[in-house]
């Protein structure tokens, strides 16, 4: 139960962290996303901050990545955009 637990708190920190990373490089703030997706204004910030009170559900998600124009995996994922340019950048001065 307790690695239920952590696991669950780790994909909650992915999603936010990445959640935020393409949120901005949409050019949309926290509330333009909550309004986009037709949730209340404050959702998005609280999803991004670990706020919120209830599960993500799988629909909500979904809205999430379509509203970003990116997949459900890449909102989820342990490799996001961010990550990618580091390693191209690290890649580029070893190589």
């Amino acid at each position: 139960m307790e690695k239920e637990v952590l696991e669950e708190r780790q994909f909650y920190e992915r999603l936010a962290k990445n959640l935020t990373i393409y949120r901005i490089k949409a050019g949309l703030t926290d509330e333009e996303l909550s309004l986009k997706i037709d949730m209340p204004k404050d959702f998005i910030y609280k999803l991004e901050h670990l706020e919120l009170e209830e599960e993500l559900d799988s629909w909500t998600a979904v809205l999430i990545a379509k509203a970003l124009n990116i997949s459900l995996t890449q909102l989820v994922s342990k490799e996001n955009f961010v990550n990618k340019i580091i390693s191209q950048e690290e890649e580029d001065i070893d190589g």
